[in-house]
């Protein structure tokens, strides 16, 4: 399967190789844009979903993520187009689900529309990897890493949602992660049983923790279906699964 690219990207191939040269007019400029991209998804070069929202030939494309996620612009510009918004409320640690746990993370409530209907709300979770205290570290006088005084201001900010140092509300997660990850725990619906999705996922089938999450990873797939319909769902998992 060819590399996925940028509807941005497509769009430069499309003037160097496939855009008519003589008088042309719009419609038909258009409709050469939309069979191209027709053509790049069935070379595997975009997904089913660039194709379908991409925006007309003369208007802005979104732009090209950085190396490490370049879709990140479509992804965006095709969640918005489809749930409209997902939305994300902070939650302390000490008041989340994983209150408790050793090491403190970072908690959010997201609530995922479509279409302006509320599909579910639900809990999301980052690990203190995502705190900004992790990469700008405290540091020794020496400029070794402090790892103390770091460990103390990444609690700090899964506590309050801040940054430690300059004291701004850290940035949600992105609405194309907290989709993925919904779209990961909605892969429980393909298998037949508990003991089935519990041995794929190595969780023990006698434990009463495992069939909990198994619960709450139906009730999320059955919502998403509802209301998104298996295609999309499908077209979505093809989309965000390439990063």
């Amino acid at each position: 399967m060819n590399e996925r690219i940028s509807l941005h990207n497509a769009r430069e191939l499309w003037r160097t190789n496939a855009m008519p040269l003589a008088e042309t007019t719009s419609d038909e400029l258009q409709a050469s844009w939309r069979a191209y991209t027709a053509e790049l998804v069935a070379d595997g070069m975009l997904s089913p979903l660039q194709h379908a929202h991409a925006p007309a030939h003369n208007d802005p494309m979104p732009p090209t993520g950085p190396r490490y996620d370049p879709l990140s612009g479509d992804k965006a510009h095709i969640l918005h187009r489809l749930l409209h918004t997902i939305r994300c409320e902070f939650v302390p640690f000490s008041q989340s689900r994983r209150a408790g746990e050793k090491q403190p993370s970072l908690n959010w409530l997201a609530r995922v529309d479509f279409r302006d209907r509320n599909v579910l709300t639900t809990d999301y979770s980052q690990g203190s990897a995502h705190a900004p205290a992790y990469t700008r570290f405290s540091e020794h006088s020496d400029g070794r890493r402090d790892a103390y005084a770091t460990n103390l201001r990444i609690a700090a900010e899964c506590e309050t949602g801040k940054d430690s140092l300059t004291r701004e509300k850290i940035t949600p997660p992105a609405a194309s992660d907290i989709l993925h990850s919904l779209l990961l725990d909605a892969s429980v619906i393909d298998y037949a049983t508990f003991e089935q999705w519990a041995s794929e996922y190595g969780y023990n089938t006698d434990s009463r923790a495992a069939e909990r999450i198994y619960r709450d990873c139906l009730e999320i797939a059955l919502k998403l279906r509802a209301t998104l319909g298996e295609p999309l769902m499908r077209d979505l998992r093809d989309l965000l699964a390439n990063d």
